[in-house]
């Protein structure tokens, strides 16, 4: 039998995988790109070389073709072909008001420079890729860009902005409060005011005219302002303000009263915003206790001593007493300011305490009234004079004299001649008389020359009561009308003065009496009974250098006239002593020793004419 051996067959025919195909068409897809590209590149590089400085070929700006230009004929070529944008016009609406503004008025026109820049730098970006397209686009006239354009001249659209916004706006105007020359209160009403923004407007203004063909109108409104004082606010200021001031402020101590206008207060009341700003009426503190002070002229006295009433003979009857008063400025300044806050709220204060502090008199009715009836004459004294223009016919003597009669003074109390007679004017009577001025007699030198003779008579009506005595001086010369050694001169001069004084150092009252007339001056004291004995030394004369007499010679008289201007006085010192004793023990109670320096004094006579011999 046959055996089978091993048959070979024909291999059958080996076919391509898909994932093997598809990497084959990819690449072939990739090599046909890459040579597209590369011819793309050797296009757009070929392009490029031929533009070289200039617009690639194509590019246009708004439609006009500038391919192949350079920058000035590009410019040129827009000038010349692009549309006017200069003309026409822009409406502005601001609260109703249109007002229309010419495009060329504000400066809108093409940036020509600015546009052929853009236009020149298409497919110059630096990015192969992207250059090579743009310079194909613009080939196949595809590539058109935007004209640049300047919506407005920035000075000119400034100016617009400032006269838009001035003519539609304008501040808010506050209500205010004026005084009227009657004293009325007048209110202004509150005015609001417009804003229209700035910066709205330049905003809106902008962005209208960077459209190609602005044609919608500019609408915009002007903000309210409301002033920050209301006409409410004014007229309840204005009101309260009358409250204060439409009657005077009546102050009282309980027994007197006292005004301050109306007009016054008026002063005092100024208008002015609160934290919160409205407007309120304000009084000013401090313009109120500047008319309380005035006040205290006519508030304060000084308190008064009883006296008693003075006949020919001697006293009748009690004068009562009064009490001093002074104002407490500041204690009444609260009481009124709380008085016209009162009033601003509708109040009625009536009358406003009046601060005062209360003075007691050093002698009062009751004092005196215990020592009515047993008044006496303790001390007196009289000096004659010649009436002279040098005394003032005897006003400078007799004024003084008569300002202290009546005076009484208390226990304990002193008198000081220059602070107790009223004020030496000329326009109470006393006038320029004679002065001892640089140790000459000067003719005019002082005004109430001769008053000294009313200190002098005084001085010794005190010393013979036997009184405690203070200040004294004596004349520079020896005046022959005076007790020696026993005067008492009165100065006043350049701030510096000389006074007399003394102190009613008894148990009771005393009371000056004075009596003036033609050629002499009188005091007497009365009070109650001293039992004072009092006695004088014999005065002691030292020292005496005896004077003599010139004559002088002069022009400004006639000849042979002669004229005395000088007596002659002789210097000389002198001492007083003064006992007071107590009649009843003999008890020392004053012992005064006065001590007078008198000057010399060279007499003069001027004759008219020249010296003889001459």
């Amino acid at each position: 039998m046959a055996s089978i051996g091993s048959v070979s067959l024909p291999r059958a025919a080996a076919h391509p995988s898909p994932r093997r195909v598809l990497r084959a068409g990819l690449a072939g897809f990739a090599v046909g790109m890459l040579l597209a590209l590369l011819a793309l590149a050797a296009a757009s590089v070929a392009i490029g070389v031929m533009a070289g400085g200039r617009a690639m070929p194509g590019v246009r700006v708004a439609g006009v073709d500038i391919g192949g230009l350079d920058r000035e004929a590009a410019v040129a070529r827009l000038r010349s072909a692009l549309p006017s944008i200069e003309t026409g016009s822009l409406l502005l609406v601001v609260d109703g008001t249109q007002r229309r503004i010419g495009f060329g008025e504000l400066g809108r026109r093409y940036d020509y420079a600015a546009s052929v820049a853009a236009g020149l730098a298409v497919g110059r970006s630096g990015n192969p890729l992207d250059d090579a397209l743009d310079r194909l686009r613009a080939a196949a006239g595809i590539a058109s860009i935007e004209p640049v354009i300047q919506a407005a001249d920035a000075v000119a659209l400034d100016r617009l902005v400032t006269s838009t916004v001035s003519s539609h706006s304008r501040p808010a105007v506050d209500a205010n409060v004026a005084v009227s020359p009657r004293g009325t209160y007048i209110v202004t009403p509150a005015q609001p005011g417009l804003r229209l923004d700035p910066a709205a407007l330049r905003g809106a203004l902008v962005a209208a005219l960077a459209a190609d063909t602005p044609r919608q109108p500019v609408t915009l409104s002007a903000a309210v302002q409301q002033p920050s004082v209301s006409t409410a606010d004014a007229i309840a200021a204005a009101e309260a303000a009358r409250a204060m001031a439409v009657t005077p402020l009546v102050l009282s101590d309980g027994h007197d009263t006292f005004r301050v206008a109306a007009a016054a207060l008026r002063s005092a009341i100024t208008f002015g915003p609160t934290d919160g700003g409205a407007l309120r009426a304000r009084v000013d503190a401090a313009g109120v206790r500047s008319l309380i002070a005035r006040l205290a002229t006519t508030v304060n006295r000084a308190p008064r001593n009883a006296t008693y009433g003075i006949t020919s003979t001697g006293v009748s009857g009690v004068v009562p007493s009064l009490t001093g008063r002074k104002l407490d400025v500041d204690r009444t300044t609260a009481a009124a300011l709380a008085a016209l806050k009162q009033r601003a709220g509708g109040g009625n204060p009536g009358l406003v305490a009046l601060g005062v502090t209360v003075t007691q008199p050093a002698l009062s009715t009751e004092a005196a009234k215990a020592a009515f009836g047993q008044l006496q004459l303790i001390g007196s004294w009289t000096t004659y004079y010649f009436s002279s223009e040098g005394n003032g016919w005897g006003a400078n003597i007799s004024i003084p004299a008569q300002d202290l009669d009546g005076k009484v003074l208390a226990p304990g109390e002193w008198l000081d001649f220059w602070r107790d007679i009223g004020p030496v004017t000329e326009t109470r009577g006393y006038t320029w008389g004679g002065a001892i001025i640089g140790g000459r007699s000067v003719k005019g030198g002082a005004l109430a020359g001769g008053i000294c003779s009313t200190s002098t008579t005084l001085f010794n009506a005190a010393l013979r009561a036997g009184l405690n005595m203070g200040a004294r001086a004596n004349h520079y010369y020896y005046i022959d009308r005076y007790p020696l050694g026993l005067d008492a001169t009165v100065i006043q001069a350049d701030g510096w003065s000389q006074t007399m004084s003394f102190q009613n150092d008894t148990a009771g009252p005393i009371m000056i009496r004075s009596l003036t007339g033609p050629g002499f001056v009188r005091f007497d004291l009365w009070g109650l009974p001293t039992n004072r004995i009092v006695s004088f030394s014999s005065p002691v004369i030292s020292h005496r250098t005896s004077s003599t007499d010139t004559v002088q010679y002069t022009s400004a008289l006639p000849t042979g006239v002669r004229q005395r201007v000088e007596y002659p006085h002789d210097g000389f010192d002198a001492v007083v002593s003064r006992t007071v004793r107590d009649a009843t023990t003999g008890r020392v109670l004053h012992f005064d020793t006065y001590f007078s320096a008198y000057q010399r004094v060279t007499g003069i006579t001027l004759v008219g004419g020249p010296a003889p011999g001459r």
